[in-house]
C-alpha cells in the first residue's frame, strides 16, 4: 500500500492584506485608548480619594484638637462651692451671728491676710475664690464662634518639673486673609498662653495664634442650659453653670475643595464628674446648725 505524502510549498510569498493591516491596527488602537482610559480614570481617583482623606484628616485632627480643650476645662466649681455660698451657709448655720461669721471669714482668708484684700476679686479673667480659696477661671464667650477658657490639658516640657499643665486657651472665627475657597472664607484659630496665668491682663497679642480648621461657611458654640432644659446660644443666656458648663455643642458648616458643604454638629462634655456642691456644704455645715461643732470640710465634697 503506497502512503500519500502532502507537499508543503514553503516559498509561498502571500500575506496580510492592506485591509487587513488596517483593520488589525485600528483594533489594536481601540484596545491602548481603553486601557489608557481605565488607567487614567483609575489614577485621578486614586488622586482625588487621596485628596479628600487629606482634607478629612486635616478637619478630624482640628475637631480632635478642639475636643481634647473642652473636656478639660477647668474649673474648681466643679468639685467645690464657691467661696460666697460657703459664707451663704457659713451664716444659715451660725444663725447670722456677725462675730462667727467675721472670725471664720478671717480664719478663712488666711492666704490673703497680708494682702488685706482678695487678689482675685474683680478680676479680669476670674470669678472670684472657691470654698478652698482656688482662683475660679471665666469662661468669655463674646460672640458665637468665640471662646475664652482655662484648661487643664496641657503637657509639661520637662518630666518631673513643677510646671503647671494648666493654659489659657482662646479660640476665634476669623476671616482667612488668603482662604483656598473664596466661598468659605472663614478659619478656626486657637491661641495658647502657657505663662503668667494669673495675670490681670493676659497678653493674647503677643501670643501665637494658628489656624486649626478652616474653609468655614459657619461655626457657633452652644451651650447646656440645665434649668431651661436647652440650648442657648451664648453664655450671656445661661441661667447656670456658667463658669462650669456641662455640654458644649459645635455647629458649623464645612467646604471642601469640590465645593461639597458639610454641616456638622458635635457635643463635647468636660470630664469632671457631677458634683452637688450645695448638699456638701450642707454636710460640712450640719453640726454647726444643729449646735454642735463646725464643720471640717474645707474645700473638699467627701
Amino acid at each position: 500500500m503506497k502512503e500519500s505524502h502532502k507537499k508543503i510549498n514553503f516559498s509561498d510569498e502571500s500575506g496580510f492584506t492592506l485591509l487587513e493591516v488596517l483593520i488589525a491596527i485600528t483594533i489594536l488602537s481601540m484596545l491602548m485608548v481603553s486601557i489608557y482610559s481605565i488607567i487614567d480614570n483609575s489614577t485621578n481617583t486614586k488622586d482625588k480619594i487621596l485628596k479628600e482623606d487629606r482634607e478629612k484628616m486635616q478637619f478630624e485632627t482640628g475637631m480632635a484638637r478642639l475636643e481634647q480643650d473642652l473636656v478639660f476645662i477647668h474649673s474648681p466649681l466643679y468639685f467645690e462651692a464657691s467661696k460666697k455660698e460657703d459664707e451663704v451657709f457659713l451664716k444659715k448655720a451660725s444663725g447670722g451671728s456677725p462675730q462667727t461669721t467675721t472670725s471664720q471669714e478671717e480664719s478663712y482668708n488666711q492666704t490673703y491676710s497680708d494682702e488685706g484684700a482678695n487678689p482675685f476679686e474683680g478680676h479680669d479673667h476670674f470669678d472670684g475664690l472657691s470654698e478652698s480659696n482656688r482662683p475660679i477661671p471665666k469662661l468669655v464667650n463674646e460672640e458665637k464662634g468665640s471662646l475664652v477658657f482655662m484648661s487643664s490639658g496641657g503637657r509639661r516640657l520637662l518630666r518631673d518639673s513643677k510646671q503647671s499643665n494648666l493654659q489659657w486657651i482662646r479660640y476665634s472665627v476669623v476671616t482667612n486673609q488668603a482662604p483656598q475657597i473664596k466661598e468659605a472664607p472663614y478659619a478656626l484659630t486657637r491661641t495658647v498662653i502657657k505663662e503668667d496665668l494669673f495675670k490681670g491682663q493676659l497678653d493674647w497679642d503677643s501670643a501665637k495664634e494658628y489656624i486649626v480648621i478652616e474653609n468655614l461657611t459657619a461655626f457657633e458654640f452652644n451651650f447646656w442650659d440645665p434649668k431651661r432644659e436647652k440650648y442657648v446660644e451664648s453664655l450671656r443666656e445661661m441661667t447656670a453653670d456658667k463658669t462650669t458648663p456641662r455640654l458644649i455643642k459645635v455647629k458649623l458648616s464645612y467646604m471642601n475643595d469640590n465645593g461639597e458643604t458639610y454641616d456638622v454638629v458635635r457635643t463635647y462634655r468636660p470630664l469632671w464628674p457631677v458634683v452637688d456642691t450645695k448638699k456638701a456644704l450642707e454636710e460640712k455645715y450640719k453640726q454647726t446648725s444643729q449646735g454642735g461643732p463646725s464643720g471640717s470640710l474645707k474645700g473638699g465634697t467627701q
